[in-house]
């Protein structure tokens, strides 16, 4: 799909699935925060997280890996919807690194090349939710120059939760 100086971010291929079950397991705030799982290993599942790959595809999500040019170890997720079934506008669904790799630059590396992509692609603007709990978050993508433009409620398995609509304008 598109590469950064350190970064190929490219379909999952089945021999990266290990690594992406371990990403998700690396960040246990975010289990907690989506899936309601408070003690990690072993109760989100592998099954689990290929569910959610299926129903992403199901829902016209594009699930792609961050896979580190120097090993290609697969470190992270990014998944988008290039017309969401809600407004019909491109979402970023999930951006999520390994905590290993976590604050060496390689979030704001995929999330900046994203955003160039989308633009190349004519996309107006990117937009994305972010759970009103994960603070990180929020903070990581106004630095980006996300807007907050709504918030809205949404169901997860960890319950009902408040989402901040962010949006990003790629033409500026």
């Amino acid at each position: 799909m598109f590469e950064t100086e350190r970064l190929t971010v490219a379909p999952i291929e089945d021999e990266h699935l290990n690594d992406l079950y371990l990403v998700y397991l690396s960040n246990p705030d975010y289990l907690r925060i989506t899936e309601g799982i408070t003690d990690g290993m072993g109760v989100y599942t592998r099954d689990q997280m290929l569910r959610d790959l299926q129903v992403a595809e199901w829902t016209g999500r594009t699930p792609l890996g961050v896979i580190r040019q120097e090993d290609r170890k697969l470190i992270g997720i990014l998944e988008y919807w290039e017309r969401s079934d809600t407004d019909g506008m491109p979402w970023l669904g999930l951006l999520m690194i390994h905590r290993d790799c976590q604050r060496r630059g390689f979030g704001r590396e995929a999330a900046e090349r994203f955003l160039r992509w989308a633009a190349e692609r004519g996309w107006p603007e990117v937009r994305l939710g972010v759970v009103e709990d994960n603070r990180a978050a929020l903070s990581f993508w106004r630095a980006l120059g996300f807007r907050e433009y709504e918030t809205r409620e949404k169901r997860f398995p960890a319950g009902v939760k408040q989402v901040i609509c962010m949006r990003y304008e790629t033409a500026s």
